[in-house]
């Protein structure tokens, strides 16, 4: 999808680019859930509901400008399997039974300098197999990232797919 067909405002939105490699490394083609973190205008979350109309995609979002305009963007392209959460990650998630600690995929775009505790709690949500990645735009969140990966390697979590973006 074009970055032009998303409504946009002041809210960071993940790039064309950007979110089809993200995409395509998370291997949604059988996936069920996939949860986007900071999902800012909800660019990945929708892209990702307009690839795989079976995919259940739960959208976290603690900016109220940002939550507008993912609500604007399922609209506008007729989405009723997104999911919009308003919080601030880790936090448990509204979902039915069959799907918790079920997640096929967690894609991090946003953390809000939180970066550790959430990529522990998206590990946890994820079923075993499932796969997560993560996006940067700034020095100070790929620092984050780097020590985050540290963490991950001496906790053995390398039974999940794990793939970082720059």
């Amino acid at each position: 999808m074009k970055d032009e067909d998303f409504i946009r405002g002041a809210v960071p939105m993940t790039k064309r680019e950007v979110r089809t490699i993200a995409l395509d490394r998370l291997e949604l083609a059988n996936a069920r859930l996939m949860v986007d973190v900071g999902a800012g205008t909800g660019s990945v979350a929708v892209e990702a509901a307009c690839r795989f109309p079976a995919l259940k995609v739960v959208a976290v979002e603690r900016n109220a400008d940002a939550l507008d305009l993912i609500r604007r963007n399922c609209d506008k392209f007729n989405l009723r399997q997104v999911q919009i959460v308003n919080g601030v990650a880790p936090l448990p998630l509204p979902l039915s039974r069959p799907l918790q600690n079920a997640a096929d995929a967690v894609f991090i775009g946003g953390s809000g300098g939180n970066l550790e505790p959430i990529i522990r709690w998206a590990v946890e949500l994820l079923a075993p197999g499932g796969g997560w990645s993560l996006t940067s735009s700034c020095w100070k969140t790929s620092t984050r990232r780097w020590h985050a990966w540290r963490y991950r390697a001496w906790a053995g979590l390398n039974a999940y797919r794990s793939r970082s973006l720059h």
